[in-house]
Parts: C-alpha cells; structure tokens; sequence
C-alpha cells in the first residue's frame, strides 16, 4: 500500500476547525455574524469560564426550518452565496458556509431556531461533528446556538488555550467591535451569570466609546467625515495625547466587518507621525466604506484579514482623511490669544492678575476665552478656561513652533533668514563634511544660509530669524556627528530629525523666566501650529486639571 491515502470525514472536519477556531473568541465571532447577517436586531451573548466552558448566543432573526437547521451544521453549506461570482460582491458578513459544521466538529453544539411566521421550531444536537438528534420544539422566532466543550475532543488544541482571563478578553474584544460598529442592533452581554454591558439604539457612539474602549477617546477626540471616489471614511480619532504603548485600542471596520489592515495601520501611523513619539500608537475607531470588490475577505479562514485590492490608494486616502480633520480641527485645544487692554496697561503687566484678563482670537475661529495666569516654576504657563486650569510646558510648546517653522509648515511660508555681520567658516572630518553636502538643500529650505567652502569646510552666512541666538559651529558638527551615526529610511525621516534637533536646542528652558508678553507670544505661536497638543517627540504639551479634581482635593462636595 503507498503512502498517500485519503483522509477521513472526521479528520478533514478537525482540520477545517482548526482554521476557522481559533479559541472561544472565534467562535463567538462566527455565531454574531450569523446572527446579523439573519437580520436580527436583538443578540444576547452569554460565556461561562472565557467561553472554554460554554458560549451562548440568542436572536431575534429570521431563523431556520427544520431542513436548513440540518444543513447548517454540514461543511460548505451556506446561504450567503449562490455562486463563485457573489464573492466579489459580498454585502454579508460570513459565507464560507463552514463556521457552525467547524464549531460542531469540536465542541457539543445544541441550536434552537424556529422562522418568522411560523408556529413551532425545532432543536439539533450535534457532537464531535455527528448529529445525535433533530425534534421538534417550542421557540421563539430566531436562532439560539449554545456551545458547550469546546475542544473536548481535540486535546492538543484544548491543551494550547490560554487562560480563562485571557480567553475572557478576546471574547470581550469581539462584543465590544460589534456594539461599535452595530449601533442599529441591541446587544447584551453576560459573563459568568454576570451582566457585562447592555447597549440599545438609543446608547450615542460616545457613550459605548466610553464604556468599551476609552473615556477620554470619548473626550478628546476629533471626529473624522471624508469621502472621494466612492469611499468614506468616518469615525474618531484620539488627539495626540491621548496614544498608547501597542494598537489595542485601534479599532478598524470596513463595511461594517471588524478587520486586521496593515495598510489601515500604517495609514493611522502616518497621520500621527509629527504628533506622537516613536513606539506609541494613536487610539481610533475608523469606519472605512467602499464597493465589496474593493477588497478580498476571503485571504483566511477567519475573515479577520482583508486585502486591498488598491492598498495604496486605501492607505492615500485614510491618511489624508485622518491628516485633514488635524490640519483643520485638532488645533483647537489652544486659540490664538489676543489681549485687549489700555496702553497704560501696555508697559506694566503683573505676574499674576486677579481681574480676568479679555482675549479674543486673531485667526478667525470661534473657540472658547481664556485667561492667561501666570508661570509657575519658571517652567509651566497657567491659563483658565470654562472653568478649568491647564499647564502648558513652555519648552515643549516651543519646541513644536520651531519644529513646524523649521518645516515651513505654517501656511507653506518658509522661514525669514537673519544674514550674519561676519560668516562662520569650520572644518568637520570627511564623512562629516560628506553627509553635511547632502542635506545642505534640506537646511536651506529651513533658513539656513549654508555652502561648501574649500576642502570639508562648511560656510554658514545666515540662520532663521525666528532662532535664538546659538554657537552655530557647535551645533553644525553635533549635526553632522548625527548624520553619520544614524541612519534614516527615507529623506522625510532625516529632514524631520534635523527639524527635531535644531527645535529642541533653540526652544526657552524648564526655568527660563517669562513675563506675561512672553508667555502670550509662545500661546500666540503654538496656536497655528498643526499638532499643538504635543512636542515633536511625542510629549504632552498641554495638561488640563479639571475642576471636580480640585474641589475633590478641597473637599468642596460636602455641603457645609
């Protein structure tokens, strides 16, 4: 007998199982899938011990008869596609027609289900993949599917899940991708006899926001609404600030199915990448809309994964939608201060006033009043608004204003150039003075007044005006030490190093004294900068103190 030989039915099934179920969280996926794709409105979810001990889900769909309930449980059975041709305009959200004979190939299956308009239903038991019995019975019109075991019969995939904590989260991650993305559809979710969340039509999407991914996102965040081409994108997206040490609170639709992107990722990432330091991730919720033949859900058995099938248009367009809504929106958080007073007033500003201090915005924007305070520490500038105090860190503040002049990125004007009385002339090594001869065109864009001057000699005749004042022979061979040490992917990446660099040196101190013109120049500044929530290495600019935190410290909530 040779080597090759056909596999069994009961193999073939385990195996199939094997790439649709992953854990319980896979199978409580497939079960709302079907459930919504069957037009219900209504979805119970109820997990014992993570889902390892039993899953649970009720509808209020249009159900099955007792020759579809039968069908349902066998291997490429579905009702989502007719034909090879449906894939490319696939509106459901299942079809692969093996997630409930896949789930009943390793667990104890027990579905319920009776249609619409009809008077009784009927109940299957399946288990180990083999059906045991089909009867009738009374029901409610829809579908219950009750999973208990999973895995009893594959030990070695029993034996690899994780723990019931750990199974328990990716179940809730798959409630709460749903609750977020059906907001037409009344969900409820039980964990262990315990109820975890109820959410109805009714619930506004800042509120499940709130209570499953981030309060703040459902704070500070900027709402994003762009269309072009037939495609949309829609959602919220965190203000810098609010960023994360790994993308678990990413949340990616696209027509209405929860989806893993690389593209979508990167897309995000880029959109944030002057906002927020390296190695942290801006936290969303981007609901992407476009033709089903755009993309390919079919890439794994999970349809978790999806292909574009014009990537880089997709990540193009996501990134302008994400970018455009900041250009526009994210500066808000600081207006442009313009202070009214008399001209006695002009030659004689106290540290700090008493009497609120008038400020009206000079770019044009309707935003809120503020009251310029003080400093404090020589580091930190106060101001009040609505109520509420904010820090804002000079040295971080004007680290961004730098940065995004050094860039000319205020309204596309590029930087005036202060010309010196006597040039500076200096020697650097030679790999030095080769890596200086490559950027001179990015430090001219930025103001600086810089050639090659004989044998690995650099001439610099003029700099920013904008500048400080700086031992420029120090900081060019510090920047040319810099070149040669790194390395850069891309020229974007070294120009914004470079940017960084200067910025950083030139921008006031921690415990630089300002007086009140000062600190309203830095605000003046900071609010035409782009991302003026964050330093261009990801640091917090502005922090607010809210007024319930310190009437909490004063114990200002008893009534005495």
């Amino acid at each position: 007998m040779g080597k090759i030989r056909i596999l069994s039915d009961s193999v073939i099934n385990k195996i199939a199982a094997g790439e649709v179920v992953e854990r319980p969280a896979s199978v409580l996926k497939e079960l709302i899938e079907n459930a919504i794709d069957a037009g219900s409105k209504r979805i119970e979810a109820e997990i014992t011990a993570g889902g390892k001990s039993s899953i649970l889900i009720k509808d209020d769909g249009e159900g099955m008869d007792r020759d579809d309930l039968i069908l349902a449980v066998e291997r490429h059975a579905t009702s989502k596609i007719k034909d090879f041709a449906d894939i490319d305009n696939l509106k459901s959200l299942g079809f692969r027609g093996e997630a409930l004979s896949s789930i009943s190939a390793v667990s104890k299956t027990e579905i319920i289900s009776m249609r619409r308009g009809k008077s009784e239903g009927n109940r299957i038991f399946v288990e180990g993949g083999k059906i045991k019995f089909v009867e009738k019975t009374g029901a409610s019109h829809g579908t219950t599917v009750k999973i208990r075991d999973l895995f009893f019969n594959v030990p070695a995939r029993k034996k690899f899940l994780k723990s019931t904590a750990t199974e328990e989260y990716w179940c809730d991650r798959v409630m709460a991708e749903y609750a977020l993305s059906r907001r037409d559809v009344f969900f409820k979710y039980t964990k262990d006899g315990k109820q975890a969340f109820v959410f109805s039509e009714k619930d506004s999407l800042e509120y499940i926001v709130s209570k499953l991914i981030s309060e703040e996102l459902a704070k500070e965040y900027t709402a994003i609404d762009f269309s072009s081409g037939g495609i949309s994108v829609k959602g919220m997206a965190g203000k810098p600030p609010l960023n994360r040490s790994d993308r678990g609170q990413q949340f990616f639709f696209v027509n209405g199915r929860p989806v893993k992107s690389s593209v979508l990722s990167y897309a995000l990432t880029e959109s944030y990448r002057n906002s927020i330091g390296k190695n942290r991730y801006p936290v969303c919720l981007l609901m992407i809309e476009l033709e089903p033949s755009a993309f390919d859900v079919n890439v794994h058995p999970s349809k978790r994964e999806i292909k574009f099938k014009d990537g880089k248009s997709i990540k193009s367009l996501v990134s302008e939608a994400v970018s455009a809504v900041f250009e526009d929106k994210i500066r808000e958080g600081i207006p442009s201060y313009k202070k009214q007073r008399s001209s006695s007033e002009a030659s004689d500003i106290p540290h700090v006033k008493e009497k609120q201090e008038e400020f009206t915005v000079s770019a044009g924007r309707e935003v809120p009043e503020y009251r310029l305070i003080g400093q404090f520490d020589n580091t930190y500038i106060i101001i009040e608004e609505n109520g509420e105090l904010f820090l804002i860190d000079q040295h971080a503040a004007q680290e961004r204003i730098n940065y995004e002049k050094l860039l000319g990125s205020l309204e596309g004007e590029k930087p005036s150039v202060q010309l010196f009385l006597s040039p500076v002339v200096f020697e650097l090594e030679k790999a030095q003075f080769e890596k200086m001869s490559e950027i001179t065109g990015e430090l001219t864009s930025m103001g600086f007044d810089i050639e090659p001057f004989g044998r690995e000699t650099c001439r610099i005749a003029g700099m920013p005006s904008f500048l400080p004042s700086f031992d420029i022979e120090i900081a060019f061979k510090d920047l040319a030490d810099m070149m040669v040490r790194e390395k850069y992917k891309d020229m974007k990446e070294r120009t914004e190093k470079i940017a960084k660099m200067f910025a950083c040196r030139r921008s006031i101190k921690a415990g630089d004294k300002l007086d009140m013109l000062g600190m309203k120049s830095i605000l003046d500044e900071l609010s035409k900068t782009k991302y003026p929530d964050t330093c261009p290495h990801g640091r917090p600019v502005k922090v607010r103190i809210e007024k319930d935190m310190i009437k909490k410290w004063f114990k200002r909530d008893y009534k005495d």
